[in-house]
């Protein structure tokens, strides 16, 4: 039997808006995780746990692990990146997806530069979509990609301009009054938007003008994060993952910041963790990058960015107290 959303989308009527009614009061009261009773994440086990880590960063081991991670090699080749065609639709040159766990559009497998990221965590399989921020002769394909790949939710985090360098194009409309439309083929529809501190959250409509059909997207932009660098402290980070999952149901959660492999790495990593921890896994931060880096070269691009992912685990334990 078919469920509510789909029969609004068959319907071809909007589904209903995205309840984005989010006070800074909500956040705060919004646990960062919660474990099972009784799990490792408690007692005794969960202060031995944060003692190791909090060892580990005063020995500066997250530096050495980092080293040791720059010696990995290519798991795969990335030649339709590289094709003549395809090349100015790539942000960096030195940033592009393998071969093998890209993002393939339609029937032909056309190119976009964004990746498929799985990651274990207990029984479940995490799902990302790892993508370079939209250049203005890809917004169209990142729309394709959304929908074909039935996203739900987009995980922003970067501003468009940063250091008055353009980091992303704007593929969003500004105004619930004026619709952006792609390729004649796709629609999207400003419904609502929020700005809360640390993170603006828009919900949008985006339709297929070709099937009629309407689905319901969430969009939202961390805007507190500089380019290279770090947070200060991981809560907003951490209080911002769990806004993500609260508005993701099903799909791939799309993930990007300019490159698409730097904040965009720690965001996916801090998402696993949690995930696991909630699971009662044990999590291995270099394992992790590992994993993410086998299917998209350079994820957690830099020794901060690095250290700074020991740093959230860090914190996402110490709530546990």
């Amino acid at each position: 039997m078919p469920s509510d959303t789909e029969d609004q989308q068959s319907s071809g009527n909007p589904p209903a808006a995205a309840n984005t009614l989010l006070t800074e009061s909500d956040l705060e009261e919004m646990e960062v995780v919660c474990p099972p009773p009784g799990s490792r994440y408690s007692g005794k086990p969960l202060q031995s746990l944060i003692s190791t880590i909090q060892g580990k960063m005063k020995a500066d081991e997250p530096v050495e692990e980092y080293k040791a991670l720059r010696q990995l090699k290519a798991t795969d080749n990335c030649e339709v990146a590289k094709q003549l065609q395809n090349r100015d639709k790539n942000r960096f040159r030195n940033v592009l997806p393998y071969d093998n766990t890209r993002v393939q559009l339609g029937e032909d497998g056309d190119y976009i530069n964004a990746s498929h990221v799985r990651i274990p965590v207990g029984s479940d399989q995490f799902h990302y979509i790892a993508s370079q921020g939209p250049l203005p002769v890809t917004a169209g394909s990142f729309w394709q990609m959304v929908w074909e790949q039935r996203a739900e939710v987009i995980a922003m985090v970067t501003l468009d301009t940063e250091g008055g360098k353009v980091k992303c194009h704007r593929y969003w409309p500004d105004s619930s009054e004026t619709p952006l439309t792609f390729w004649n083929k796709y629609e999207v529809s400003l419904v609502s938007s929020q700005a809360l501190e640390d993170f603006n959250i828009r919900a949008f409509s985006l339709r297929d003008l070709e099937t009629g059909e309407v689905r319901s997207v969430t969009h939202l932009n961390f805007t507190t994060w500089p380019d290279h660098g770090v947070l200060k402290f991981a809560d907003p980070l951490l209080r911002y993952t769990r806004v993500i999952r609260r508005f993701h149901q099903s799909g791939p959660i799309v993930v990007h910041c300019s490159a698409g492999i730097g904040r965009t790495g720690v965001l996916i990593l801090v998402d696993a963790v949690i995930g696991l921890v909630e699971r009662d896994q044990l999590f291995d931060i270099q394992k992790l990058v590992e994993t993410m880096r086998e299917q998209r070269q350079g994820m957690v691009q830099t020794k901060e960015q690095y250290v700074f992912c020991y740093q959230c685990c860090l914190e996402v334990l110490q709530s546990l107290k």
